[in-house]
């Protein structure tokens, strides 16, 4: 364990899961649109190979009462399935950033100390 390595990790962690806040609350409105379009084309999809799940329309009078109902959960369904796309984007975006700061930035010391701590894994060990 070195105080330098923790801080370094910590500091990435912070650092990036700050930067795609900043920019998530930034372009907040454009972020949402754009997982409303990737809902509608995941609930396409969806449709197009279920057909049976769409409500089907009667003239009778239940059935037009039914209607908003069915419209209203189906509103819904698509709002939840818009902001977990956000929410998914979000994780997946700090966790890429991460990964691609720390190889850039950490892994070569890590690598260094370990290989001068444990020599034997030098022989097949090749750095980042």
């Amino acid at each position: 364990m070195n105080a330098k390595v923790i801080f370094y990790s910590v500091a990435i962690w912070v650092g990036s899961f700050l930067l795609w806040g900043a920019l998530f609350f930034w372009q907040w409105t454009n972020i949402v649109v754009l997982a409303k379009v990737a809902a509608a084309f995941v609930a396409l999809g969806i449709f197009s190979f279920f057909p049976h799940l769409l409500a089907a329309s009667t003239a009778t009078q239940a059935g037009m009462a039914m209607a908003s109902v069915a419209g209203g959960a189906a509103g819904f369904g698509f709002t939840i399935l818009s902001y977990a796309f956000v929410v998914a984007a979000f994780i997946f975006l700090i966790l890429i950033s991460v990964r691609i700061l720390l190889e850039v930035f950490l892994m070569k010391y890590v690598q260094t100390r370990t290989l001068t701590r444990y020599p034997q894994l030098e022989k097949g060990a090749e750095t980042s």
